[in-house]
């Protein structure tokens, strides 16, 4: 998954749900923010 960087309740969130930050895109959104991709182990 995506989520801006700005987004830390989000980050939190999904960090307790086992989710990892996986790399930063830069300039992802149509404002210039960045955002992390978030990937998560089903097995």
């Amino acid at each position: 998954l995506e989520v801006r960087i700005s987004n830390t309740a989000a980050i939190n969130l999904y960090k307790k749900l086992g989710f990892n930050i996986e790399k930063r895109l830069k300039n992802y959104y149509p404002d210039g923010e960045d955002c992390y991709v978030m990937t998560k182990k089903l097995c």
